[in-house]
């Protein structure tokens, strides 16, 4: 009798212990691949934070030169439409363009736009920039811009 309790016992931990092990698993592999499921970069636009363009070196666009930093800024209005502005380099801010969808994309879910400059520019949930089909740059945020700024890297 003794053993039969005792293997019921042991029929009750074996899922217990398994559903553990899969749940441990999950939260150590969950931080690596959140981004495929979170776009960080999306999340930081609707929160209304501003965000960095900067376009590859050399360019490929005639209307982005390498140099250029484009600082957007996107917000809601009054009639809840999102509105962008661009600002280049430190020039004033441009004009604001209203009636943006945030969550539009066009070919793979994962890729959201923005224009500037006239382009639509498509950005990835790692922040890198293309345009028919080919990479223009990236994004990055301003605070991490001031940080390589104040710590640039040299070689000797």
């Amino acid at each position: 009798m003794a053993a039969r309790a005792d293997r019921s016992h042991a029929d009750l931990l074996k899922p217990f212990a398994i559903s553990l092990l899969l749940v441990g698993i999950a939260a150590v592999i969950w931080p690596f691949y959140r981004k495929f499921f979170i776009n960080e970069w999306r999340d930081r636009i609707v929160r209304g934070e501003p965000v960095v363009f900067i376009p590859e070196c050399p360019s490929i666009l005639a209307q982005l030169r390498c140099g250029d930093r484009y600082t957007l800024v996107f917000r809601k209005n009054g009639n809840d439409q999102w509105c962008s502005r661009v600002r280049k380099n430190e020039d004033a801010e441009g004009s604001e363009a209203c009636g943006l969808d945030v969550d539009a994309w066009d070919f793979a879910r994962s890729w959201r736009y923005f224009t500037v400059e006239g382009v639509r520019l498509y950005y990835s949930w790692r922040g890198r920039v293309i345009a028919f089909d080919q990479r223009v740059g990236w994004l990055v945020a301003p605070e991490n811009l001031a940080l390589r700024k104040a710590h640039p890297i040299s070689m000797r």
